[in-house]
């Protein structure tokens, strides 16, 4: 049970700095970042690139994780079982809120252009592609943050395939698919790339092989030693095996001390689904503008505060919306949540 909540706990983490992830810039009153703005390109810099560097290969890492958790040994039988699970969990969701994404982008384009403007939005969503990796410039689907649900229904029907191989080369997978990634030898350019994929395969690697990777005591303080040193060496020298090893000892760093997040409520750890996609369905963009209109004001401080209370509104305000509708409309939230 403890391993559970904590692995929800980290989940839940995880999402949030993702929303730092679709922070940069916004603060700011203006199209770009002005040369004096020097405390808010810190914090710019730090919250939305530097710290978050751990939060979408941690996603994959936990995914690969909770597929074998409580299956070392992969039956055709349980695998069918999981794929039909991950229907409703993964697929429905997905294409739930995409359709949403596609209609509100469609009327906005409508009263734009008429069906003109319609088609025009479509084209430039990828065409018949809009609903899988249309979207430039970084090939995703219509609703951008789903490219994440997408990737992962693509690794989770490669699992026997991963089970297999996990199964004889142990960690040596993980390690094959970094230097594929690095050395740019991979079929697909955008979807479910070998540096998402090997996060996933090691997640897969730690449940399939029961890896205990708890640190206790001065261990802990060691592995936080660790992660520091290579988080700033990752800074300043520019090397995808440093950027690797900030990752790793990261998300090792967090985990093991995870539990010391108990102030994060199991009604928070549920809504981890819901902040993920909802933020990204012209959510933050509304708070953004709400916020840029309320506090209107020049300055680096200005910008540095308008950057944080955009970040806390839409969360508090995600999580509270999610408590709500799971109250009043569950089937619906199970819908478009996947039941999580």
């Amino acid at each position: 049970m403890k391993q559970n909540v904590n692995i929800s706990r980290f989940r839940f983490v995880l999402v949030l700095l993702v929303v730092f992830v679709h922070m940069g810039g916004r603060g700011i009153i203006g199209t770009s970042i002005p040369d004096d703005y020097v405390l808010y390109q810190a914090v710019n810099d730090l919250f939305t690139a530097t710290l978050t560097m751990v939060a979408v290969p941690g996603l994959f890492m936990v995914s690969g994780y909770l597929f074998f958790a409580n299956d070392r040994e992969l039956s055709a039988k349980r695998y069918a079982d999981k794929m039909k699970r991950r229907v409703f969990s993964l697929l429905i969701p997905f294409v739930i809120w995409n359709l949403v994404k596609f209609a509100v982008a469609a009327l906005i384009a409508f009263r734009g252009g008429g069906m003109a403007g319609v088609t025009e939005m479509m084209a430039e969503n990828g065409g018949w592609r809009i609903m899988w990796d249309g979207a430039l410039p970084i090939h995703t689907p219509i609703l951008m943050v789903t490219w994440y649900m997408r990737d992962l229904m693509v690794m989770c029907l490669l699992c026997p395939i991963i089970y297999v191989l996990v199964k004889k080369l142990h960690l040596t997978l993980f390690v094959a698919l970094l230097l594929c990634s690095h050395l740019g030898v991979w079929p697909t350019e955008h979807v479910c790339t070998a540096h998402h994929l090997s996060f996933f395969v090691l997640g897969a690697t730690l449940a399939i092989h029961d890896i205990k990777a708890e640190c206790r005591g001065m261990r802990n303080v060691a592995l936080l030693a660790l992660t520091i040193l290579c988080v700033v060496a990752d800074a300043i020298v520019e090397s995808n095996l440093l950027h690797d090893a900030a990752i790793l000892t990261m998300a090792a760093a967090l985990y093991n001390n995870i539990a010391r997040f108990s102030f994060i409520s199991e009604r928070a750890t549920t809504s981890a689904m819901f902040l993920y996609l909802a933020h990204g369905l012209y959510y933050l963009s509304g708070i953004t503008a709400v916020v840029n209109k309320v506090l209107p004001f020049e300055g680096d401080l200005w910008a540095v505060v308008r950057y944080f209370t955009i970040y806390i509104a839409t969360v508090v305000s995600l999580v509270l919306l999610y408590t709500v509708l799971k109250k009043h409309l569950p089937r619906l939230m199970a819908l478009l949540t996947g039941g999580r």
